[in-house]
């Protein structure tokens, strides 16, 4: 098959033909380490967004105004509602 394309084509034309049919072993190969590492990448994003949500949370000023909320209902109406 080589030889008669050979004739037909000149060097760098066969050249180009097999490094355009030869691409898709190499595409095959790529594609799925691409996708991986995409994945990857984008897990860490959301750990980082999620981990961002929870500082927030926990952050000095809402603590602090939960805490004394909290001291505020328990030391005005006691345990059972007493005073």
């Amino acid at each position: 098959f080589s030889s008669t394309l050979g004739k037909a084509l000149s060097k760098a034309d066969l050249i180009v033909l097999n490094a355009a049919i030869n691409i898709v072993p190499y595409y095959c190969l790529i594609a799925p380490l691409i996708i991986l590492v995409l994945i990857r990448h984008g897990r860490f994003e959301r750990s980082n967004v999620v981990r961002g949500f929870i500082t927030t949370q926990r952050g000095d000023a809402s603590s602090d105004m939960y805490f004394s909320q909290l001291t505020r209902s328990w030391s005005e109406e006691g345990i059972i509602g007493q005073k």
